[in-house]
């Protein structure tokens, strides 16, 4: 059962895709990018409360899409964020995870440059 406050499911997301980056070595501020998809625009203000709590000062590029519906029923928010490797990591490659309710839904792609 999803929670019902978009904050909690944001929350929930970002705990998700936190953990994929810390399990890659990589952390908020190697995001370079993030696709918000949204099943109504009007709980942006949930989700930039919470991302920001997330990223801090950290401003990577982002879009906000909405959606008609999302691929698990109750679902009101789904995240995808390319995350880069620095330089000096032995291997650089660009991570892509995407996050959503519940938080078995996750996608995690690494491919090397």
């Amino acid at each position: 059962q999803h929670p019902i406050a978009i904050e909690e499911q944001v929350t929930r997301v970002f705990d998700t895709l936190g953990a994929i980056l810390a399990h890659e070595g990589l952390t908020w501020t190697d995001v370079v990018k993030v696709t918000r998809y949204l099943t109504d625009m009007r709980d942006q203000d949930g989700l930039n409360a919470v991302q920001g709590r997330y990223f801090g000062d950290w401003r990577p590029v982002s879009t906000t899409v909405c959606v008609n519906q999302l691929s698990t029923p109750g679902a009101r928010v789904e995240v995808d964020v390319v995350a880069a490797y620095r330089p000096c990591r032995p291997l650089p490659a660009t991570t892509v995870a995407r996050a959503s309710i519940p938080a078995a839904a996750i996608l995690l792609d690494t491919a090397l440059n």
